[in-house]
């Protein structure tokens, strides 16, 4: 079981990951990806050197940080959408795609903690 940590944690860069039992729903995804070859901390980290501005500011840095950026949800979604890797699914429509065998899931509830992005109306 996980335990929702949001806590700054000096990580090592690369292959930094904050420890199994705790962390936040970005984490999830990026140790998924991580267990897929695709190390998120390098790949949202150059990315954001590149082109740092075309991230949010929602946390008054004026740098990249490899400690935490691939762990904001926002800014994972800004680094999918710019690499062209999003997918707008209305709730209901996620719903099939995910447990077509059961009643609806996500229309009525919040968003999967596995899940990063806004739901279209």
């Amino acid at each position: 079981m996980t335990r929702y940590d949001p806590s700054y944690i000096d990580l090592p860069y690369p292959d930094g990951n904050v420890p199994i039992e705790r962390g936040v729903c970005s984490d999830v995804v990026v140790r998924a990806f991580r267990a897929a070859g695709v190390d998120l901390q390098v790949e949202v980290n150059r990315d954001m050197k590149k082109s740092f501005s075309a991230y949010p500011r929602m946390w008054g840095l004026s740098r990249p940080d490899t400690n935490i950026d691939h762990r904001h949800a926002p800014n994972l979604m800004k680094f999918f959408e710019r690499k062209e890797k999003s997918l707008a699914l209305r709730p209901q429509e996620l719903d099939k795609a995910i447990a077509p065998q059961k009643k609806s899931t996500f229309a009525t509830k919040a968003p999967s903690e596995i899940f990063l992005g806004k739901f279209k109306e």
